[in-house]
């Protein structure tokens, strides 16, 4: 058989044959260099066909290995071929150089060359994860493009020659694929593929499942306690959080507070602690959750991180208002116009913060500042100020 050779360098006009080669089986020719060892093995070889038909003409039969790197050899060049006509598409995209048509035709024919991969390695799990994650994206924009024809009365028959079922198709054939992947790849992809079934899937209870998979997935395959293993768990448990925001507040409260805690320790694992705006977002989260379940105390403590937190005015002003809101509602007014004054120092143009300052001002019976504030709320252009109250 054939063996690893020294390293080879193409000339000029070799290198311009192969960039002209359509074909992947063509391209392969070309990937490893044949020699006459017939005791070593044709998966080092560079040509990789050319070490094959030699071995055939030497009377050396193909083994079940040999058939298996030649599928996997092939296999490749597609997914390389898919890949490169997406870059393309992004490429132009960036530069604003391609049409939707011709974005949509490198988008199917890379879907084909993914197809063709699997079909010849049926084990090639990174096609299916690519394939999937491209199919859901022509249901994406058919799907809008349907949707945008509903509120225009237009009755169009399909898009980028797609109709209306076959998007639906396109949707089904990606949560398959997906799937595939979810269930039989290694850790890595199936995390990747758990991600895009989220995204992609519309029935929630299928979404929470994979939400819920993907947690599991991470704490028994990835290393304890290191920072991947805190930030995929914070990862997936402030989105599971948010997912269940309307549907179980208190399973979005547990998941939003086991986020902040994975997110807390992968911080202490970075040689400088990140004190991004995504802490911040989880507590205002969870914030409104408690608020919604009423529990008034626990939301304003959360509300009061959020302001230790935040470096930016405008998110410390609102949470200002926030508190100044709750305590509007459990008639605690001296607190409620307190922190309605913060937000205002912090952010001049609150008008909401000026309309509900004035709502606790009138409650204490203190009708000329609540008119005060009321007309300057409604000099930043509130719509629904009480003004016919003041005289």
């Amino acid at each position: 058989m054939c063996s690893l050779g020294q390293p080879f360098v193409l000339s000029s006009a070799a290198a311009l044959a192969i960039t002209s080669l359509g074909r992947p089986e063509a391209q392969a020719q070309f990937w490893r260099r044949p020699t006459k060892d017939k005791n070593a093995d044709c998966k080092d070889a560079r040509d990789y066909e050319g070490c094959m038909r030699y071995n055939k003409s030497k009377g050396i039969s193909e083994t079940k290995n040999n058939k298996k790197e030649k599928n996997q050899v092939l296999s490749d060049q597609y997914m390389r071929s898919a890949k490169l006509k997406l870059k393309e598409k992004d490429d132009r995209r960036s530069r604003k150089e391609i049409s939707a048509d011709e974005s949509m035709e490198l988008v199917k024919g890379a879907i084909s060359d993914l197809t063709k991969a699997i079909e010849i390695n049926p084990n090639n799990y990174s096609a299916y994860l690519l394939r999937g994650q491209e199919r859901s994206y022509i249901y994406g924009v058919v799907d809008m493009l349907f949707y945008t024809d509903k509120f225009r009365n237009v009755d169009r028959k399909d898009h980028f020659g797609i109709t209306r079922s076959e998007a639906d198709r396109y949707l089904r054939s990606s949560i398959d694929d997906l799937t595939i992947v979810a269930e039989n790849a290694h850790h890595q992809l199936r995390l990747e593929a758990y991600y895009w079934l989220t995204n992609v899937n519309e029935n929630p209870d299928e979404v929470l499942s994979n939400y819920t998979k993907a947690i599991k997935l991470v704490r028994d395959k990835w290393p304890k306690k290191t920072f991947n293993w805190h930030n995929w768990q914070y990862f997936f448990y402030q989105r599971r959080g948010k997912f269940q925001l309307r549907k179980d507040k208190n399973a979005s409260i547990n998941d939003f507070g086991k986020a902040i805690y994975h997110y807390n320790q992968k911080n202490k694992l970075l040689p400088s602690p990140d004190k991004s705006s995504k802490l911040v977002e989880l507590y205002s989260s969870r914030a409104k959750a408690y608020y919604n379940l009423n529990n008034r105390k626990k939301a304003i403590e959360d509300l009061k991180k959020i302001i230790e937190l935040s470096s930016d005015s405008k998110i410390v002003a609102e949470s200002y208002y926030r508190i100044g809101l709750i305590y509007y509602e459990s008639n605690k007014l001296t607190d409620s116009i307190l922190n309605y004054t913060k937000s205002i120092e912090l952010d001049e143009r609150n008008k909401r913060a000026y309309k509900n300052r004035g709502l606790a001002y009138e409650k204490m019976n203190d009708l000329a500042k609540a008119c005060q504030d009321w007309r300057k709320a409604k000099d930043l252009g509130h719509k629904s100020v009480p003004i016919l109250k003041c005289k």
